[in-house]
């Protein structure tokens, strides 16, 4: 690869970042120092290699030839278990003088392979104290480790003391970095890191490449600069493979943007490269999603026209999709056919189906379902689990649903922030306060971060339970922890500190709103509206009524029965008769309870009579 300008001023800034800028004819053995002080950072984890209890006596009387041939089985298979890899390890120092670089970065590999990737940076560490020689590969596999910690500052400093110390970089190496990034979300440096290269031609990118940042703009649904990538590939003679084209059609069809999907499988065609089960599987799924089931029943005739047959991912999309539109029966025969056809259905499937029946209510179904997939020898996953305490919470039986919550953690598994939330809603329904608090705090205590559904959800359970103290304490609470209130949020606050007869502090938070960059919705001015009636302030009321039109949010059935109710009580029936009007124009109606009223005084009846027969008239 050429070391252009661009590249040498790209690393030594990286360099720089972490040590000063060594001098040139800085020699291997200063670099060694360097590097030291670096992965001191992260060796943290793994200081010593702790005794291995696993040392088997054959390990011992292996020689050069065994340990050479067990260590490349291992870097394609993984270990089973971490000590087995630091025992090997072991006994490959012993021997290192019979041993090649190649093997030592087999057995990095493996362990990289189990996720141990500080124990990698440890053991490479070792390596390089022993002498042991080093290359190419065995700077990607640290950057790689380095990149899957969320480090990849570390793996350009990495990359840098390479550099200087004479080693060569391929586009394997930089396709990591820019993966690492990815991995940290910061998809835009990914894509400026990626441009730069190119353009400077640092590197020729290929499909790896490619497929590396499209995938991570695919992440962020930025199909359209994903395409224009699949565009320039031809640039570097790079043709876009199927996986590529699997990737940014998946994007397209969940940002429900079939018919761009449908071009882009049109154009990989044509590039001779054919759809494939994953393809079609994405379309389908897209076409069932956008409500275009008959377009979705011809892609899956089309799809095994091509001799292409569903598969276990395609099957549980389909189960998926007709369970959430409560077609359980016909979510039961696609199982059945699945089964027929030699497919057998995993925990995806029966989760699918269990939450099918619980969408449904059918909580007896639902546990069936699990039960015969525990017989059936097949392990419950968060989702299965999550699915039942969510059908239960629904049915308000929360007994059943922490008995399940409990045994999550028995078995191993490890309930998630929406798994809490659940719970929480549930218990505030109950009016549970306490145990919903006692929750929240055991939630925090296990380290899982509440989002804004969590906050919401608690504000919303304390106000509705009257402990208006403990609502306020949890909003300064979610400010402090930097989740900035949205909509949802400021809707639940009005409308709790207007129910709490708080109307003066429900103003101030309306007020606030435009305030932080937001815009009321309906429910908000709703809730306003009606904290305002409650008061008898009516004048405001209407004003606000007003204003909702003017800010171009208009009313909804729920806010014009809110006003109607308060002059209904106060007798003005002028009032009344203009806000019917408006409700009729608009083509809503009296709810239940103020018809209950209006039909009960004969004027109110005549005042009804009239305005429908003038309404009538006017479309007519």
């Amino acid at each position: 690869m050429k070391r252009t300008a661009s590249m040498r001023k790209m690393l030594g800034m990286a360099t720089v970042a972490f040590f000063s800028n060594p001098r040139k004819g800085t020699s291997l053995l200063l670099l060694s120092l360097k590097f030291n002080l670096l992965v001191a950072h992260v060796t943290l984890f793994h200081t010593q290699i702790p005794t291995n209890p696993f040392a088997p006596d054959s390990l011992a009387q292996m020689g050069p030839t065994q340990i050479q041939k067990l260590v490349f089985e291992k870097h394609k298979l993984g270990f089973d278990e971490l000590d087995h890899g630091l025992s090997l390890f072991r006994r490959m120092v012993q021997l290192r003088s019979r041993l090649s670089v190649i093997n030592f970065n087999q057995l990095l590999t493996a362990v990289a392979k189990m996720k141990q990737y500080s124990t990698v940076v440890s053991l490479f560490t070792q390596i390089r104290e022993l002498g042991v020689p080093i290359d190419e590969y065995t700077q990607a596999i640290l950057i790689n480790c380095f990149c899957r910690m969320n480090r990849v500052d570390y793996g350009f400093a990495i990359l840098a003391i390479f550099f200087k110390c004479g080693y060569n970089t391929d586009v394997a190496t930089f396709t990591t970095l820019i993966n690492g990034y990815i991995l940290q979300d910061n998809t835009a440096e990914a894509v400026k890191l990626f441009l730069r290269l190119t353009k400077d031609g640092d590197i020729i990118p290929d499909e790896v490449t490619y497929g590396t940042i499209i995938k991570g703009l695919c992440k962020l649904g930025n199909t359209t600069m994903a395409v224009e990538l699949v565009r320039s590939m031809q640039k570097w003679h790079c043709k876009p493979n199927v996986v590529i084209y699997n990737t940014i059609i998946d994007s397209l069809c969940k940002d429900e943007n079939v018919d761009d999907a449908f071009g882009l499988l049109s154009e990989m065609r044509e590039s001779d490269v054919m759809p494939d089960v994953v393809t079609y599987t994405s379309v389908i799924d897209g076409l069932w999603k956008s409500g275009r089931q008959m377009d979705a029943t011809r892609m899956l005739s089309d799809m095994t026209k091509q001799n292409i047959f569903p598969d276990v991912i395609t099957y549980n999309m389909l189960v998926d999709a007709h369970c959430k539109e409560g077609k359980t029966k016909e979510a039961q025969e696609i199982l059945a056919i699945m089964i027929q056809r030699g497919k057998e259905p995993d925990v995806v499937t029966y989760s699918a189906l269990m939450d099918g029946y619980s969408l449904q209510g059918h909580m007896d179904k639902a546990k069936e379902v699990f039960n015969y997939m525990v017989d059936k020898g097949l392990e419950p996953d968060l989702r299965s689990y999550t699915i039942l305490v969510n059908g239960y919470c629904k049915k308000t039986n929360i007994d059943e649903a922490m008995h399940l919550f409990r045994e999550m953690a028995f078995k191993g598994l490890k309930p998630n922030t929406v798994t809490y939330t659940t719970l929480l809603q549930c218990l505030f329904t109950l009016g549970k306060c306490n145990a919903a608090d006692s929750l929240f705090h055991e939630m925090m205590c296990r380290g899982l971060k509440p989002n804004i559904v969590t906050y919401s959800v608690l504000l919303d359970g304390f106000f509705k339970n009257h402990e208006v103290v403990k609502a306020v304490e949890v909003f300064r609470s979610m400010q402090d922890r930097g989740i900035t209130p949205n909509t949802v949020v400021y809707g639940i606050l009005i409308n709790g500190m207007c129910e709490a007869g708080k109307i003066e502090d429900a103003r101030k938070l309306f007020s606030s709103i435009s305030a932080k960059g937001l815009k009321p919705n309906v429910k908000t001015y709703t809730a306003l509206i009606g904290g305002f009636c409650k008061e008898a302030l009516l004048d405001e009321a209407e004003e606000l009524l007003l204003q909702m039109e003017g800010d171009g949010c208009p009313p909804d059935d729920v806010t014009y029965n809110i006003v109607v109710r308060a002059f209904l009580d106060r007798g003005d029936k002028h009032k009344v008769m203009i806000l019917l009007q408006e409700m009729i124009n608009r083509n809503f109606s009296p709810n239940a309870s103020n018809m209950a009223t209006l039909i009960d005084d004969n004027d109110y009846l005549k005042m009804i009579e009239n305005l429908v027969s003038r309404d009538r008239k006017t479309k007519s």
